[in-house]
């Protein structure tokens, strides 16, 4: 893998609608939510990464051609972003 820009996103997948549901706790000063993001992606590739300030995650899927596959994820506390990688080494997402 190279190294990520400290500053900008890897420029493989751009996207181009998001869908969220957030549920606010005004009391603890925190939310809730899912996010459904549609993206291209430009080139193949296992791994996929975005922006993630103070943001715990709790599950990640991907729906592409062959189905919908289950994404680990790795918070990367020092860039402030989480990286979504694909299980399956076969699985090209493009």
């Amino acid at each position: 893998m190279t190294e990520l820009d400290p500053y900008r996103l890897p420029r493989v997948a751009i996207p181009h609608h998001y869908d969220l549901m957030l549920a606010p706790d005004l009391d603890l000063g925190t939310f809730a939510g899912t996010v459904v993001v549609d993206l291209d992606i430009g080139q193949a590739t296992r791994d996929l990464w975005c922006n993630a300030v103070d943001l715990e995650l709790v599950s990640a899927t991907i729906d592409h051609g062959g189905g919908t596959t289950t994404l680990q994820t790795q918070i990367e506390r020092d860039t402030e972003r989480v990286r979504f990688v694909a299980d399956d080494e076969r699985l090209h997402l493009m």
